[in-house]
């Protein structure tokens, strides 16, 4: 088993323990049908406000022609959100998101429901291994203005010890691993 396909696991069975739904497809072409599959399921609307990362804006929507996709940054009407994660951290299974023109942070809180894409060859072990990939990455550039650490949806059981979803953010969170890793 390899060390990519170990930590692909230990991450699914950390983000499915905090009630965030997790799928898998083997390649970024199949990423439209497997939201439209998801928003049905979930009797979420079809507009979706995605990144203008080419990541996301830059699927083939148009296999899919009952979404509606509107790109930007995030706003409080959205219901649904969708985002590329610069890394995953395998040991906790959480997403490391980056702010930048292409990634607001907006979409990360904003929407009342967040959709994912996580490449797995960007899934580290840890913390520690995804902050020196970050590094790394934006040696040239600087460090994004924003990182943003996800595990799951938003929740708090503050008042009266009782579980709110949604709180500080979306209600519900689903990730897209992209890639083999076996």
């Amino acid at each position: 088993m390899s060390e990519v396909y170990k930590s692909q696991k230990l991450f699914t069975e950390k983000m499915e323990a905090r009630l965030t739904t997790v799928a898998h497809v083997s390649d970024p072409s199949e990423i439209p049908e497997k939201v439209q599959a998801y928003l049905a399921a979930k009797n979420f609307p079809s507009r979706i406000k995605v990144s203008p990362s080419k990541e996301v804006s830059g699927l083939a929507w148009d296999k899919v022609p009952t979404i509606e996709i509107v790109t930007g940054a995030g706003a409080e009407e959205d219901e649904v959100g969708m985002s590329p994660a610069f890394s995953g951290v395998a040991e906790s299974g959480t997403l490391m998101m980056a702010s930048g023109a292409e990634t607001p942070s907006t979409i990360n809180f904003l929407p009342e429901n967040h959709i994912v894409v996580l490449n797995v060859k960007q899934l580290r072990g840890s913390y520690e291994e995804a902050w020196d990939l970050l590094r790394a990455a934006t040696e040239k550039t600087g460090m994004p203005r924003t990182v943003n650490f996800i595990s799951g949806p938003s929740r708090t059981a503050d008042i009266e010890q009782r579980l709110i979803m949604g709180a500080h953010g979306p209600k519900s969170l689903h990730v897209i691993l992209v890639g083999d890793g076996k």
